[in-house]
């Protein structure tokens, strides 16, 4: 059985016992003295009681002196603990130790007062952001319930405030979301409910345990913001090329009209109903083609992917010009892709088409060359035409600079690349004159 431990002095105790022990001599003395002296018990007594007393006085003086700052300091500290900043100590000299240590607690305690000022000031700036941002900020501690959320996601997940902490993520369908990877895009969590929204995804510790934050961003009504300007510029171009054929097709009627009425018309006005006919032919042609152009745009199928050879393909369109011949790049490698060759085929041509048009204008050149970056083609169309004076516009379906263009051929290219997971670059040359296609595809 282990001996039972020793009971040490605290450190109060051991200053009383040492302010005591300190006029213990003094006072053995003076009665030693008085002792040997043979003076009168009234003599002895008196000084007995007043060393005594003054011993006993001077004693708890020197305990006081001692415990009593060191008291002072124990309760800032621990008012600083608790969060309490306004305890200040009164003694506070640089030049005394004891009042170095209360000089320190005191700006110790006026340095945590203006931090914690700031991170409250910082944390209802940022409750108030979060609070007010047009996204569902929530968290999730380990056990996926949720542990906050703010007001847009309390009325996306049709939840009161005070009801948060009864939540999991399975009950409220965001386990998909939580388990989805960052910029996925997931239906609305109520199944009654229409909406897509982007997810985003973080991570954090609290109490040193892994929390979630989810972020979900609505992103329906930017899609219907996007569909509606779709749909002004479609009918702003359909109104424009529909005003440009019935206006002189109106006119044009009015007076053949005329000229119909006429039971015996003149042989100059039998010539200009033909020509007024033929007219309204070739302006009823340009509507067909337009329709027909945008159909081809609206309804190109997913490519069916094939794995070809790349240079044939090239060859084959560069065939078609003479006027500049089209040069193929000498270091431009046999290379298999995988994609749909017709489609593939067709929007190169239109770019090729493009760069060979632009360099008739100038007498310039035209050159394909390509190679294999990683996984990916880098193909580049370059022409030394005069380059392209507004690109901003280049994508927009139905905009051409040419003055018979349809406005579709680019647009259309763009739609197939992009089909293949690629992109499409039109820009200016820096080093000459003209114009370089760059497109950038998948090879597998």
């Amino acid at each position: 059985m282990p001996s039972p431990r020793k009971r040490r002095l605290r450190h109060q105790q051991k200053v009383q016992l040492l302010a005591f022990l300190c006029g213990m001599p003094g006072l053995l003395a003076a009665l030693i003295l008085l002792y040997v002296g043979e003076y009168t018990l009234k003599v002895y007594l008196t000084i007995l009681i007043l060393g005594g007393a003054t011993w006993m006085f001077f004693s708890l003086k020197l305990q006081n002196l001692l415990i009593h700052p060191l008291h002072t300091a124990s309760n800032m500290l621990s008012a600083l603990r608790e969060g309490d900043f306004s305890l200040h100590a009164n003694y506070t000299d640089d030049q005394d130790p004891l009042g170095q240590l209360l000089l320190e607690i005191n700006l110790l305690t006026d340095v945590l007062s203006s931090h914690r000022m700031d991170a409250m000031e910082s944390h209802a700036l940022m409750d108030k952001v979060i609070q007010e941002i047009d996204a569902a900020v929530m968290t999730f501690d380990p056990d996926r319930r949720l542990t906050l959320a703010n007001s847009y996601a309390l009325k996306v997940l049709h939840l009161e405030k005070i009801d948060i902490r009864n939540h999991f993520a399975a009950e409220l369908n965001l386990d998909g979301a939580l388990e989805s990877p960052s910029n996925a895009t997931i239906p609305h969590p109520n199944p009654e409910r229409v909406g897509r929204f982007t997810v985003r995804k973080g991570t954090y510790r609290v109490g040193g345990e892994p929390h979630e934050l989810l972020i979900l961003i609505d992103v329906s009504r930017n899609l219907r913001e996007e569909e509606l300007l779709a749909w002004k510029r479609l009918i702003r171009v359909i109104g424009h090329e529909l005003n440009n054929s019935m206006a002189p097709i109106r006119s044009l009627a009015e007076s053949l009209q005329k000229i119909a009425a006429d039971p015996d018309p003149d042989p100059l006005d039998r010539e200009d109903l033909v020509g007024g006919l033929e007219i309204i032919r070739q302006r009823a042609d340009s509507l067909s083609r337009f329709v027909k152009e945008y159909a081809r745009l609206a309804k190109l199928p997913p490519p069916d992917l094939k794995s070809f050879e790349l240079k044939p393909v090239i060859r084959r369109i560069a065939s078609l010009y003479d006027n500049p011949k089209v040069d193929i790049g000498d270091q431009s490698p046999e290379l298999t892709i995988k994609a749909d060759p017709d489609q593939l085929e067709q929007a190169l041509l239109n770019l090729v088409k493009n760069a060979v048009e632009a360099a008739q204008t100038t007498d310039g050149t035209v050159k394909v060359c390509w190679r294999q970056q990683d996984d990916f083609l880098e193909l580049h169309i370059e022409d030394t035409g005069p380059g392209i004076a507004n690109l901003d516009n280049l994508f927009i379906p139905f905009f051409s600079t040419k003055q018979d263009g349809s406005g579709i051929g680019l647009t259309l290219s763009r739609q197939i690349i992009e089909g293949h997971n690629g992109t499409l670059e039109l820009i200016n040359r820096s080093d000459t004159t003209g114009c370089c296609a760059s497109v950038i595809l998948p090879v597998g």
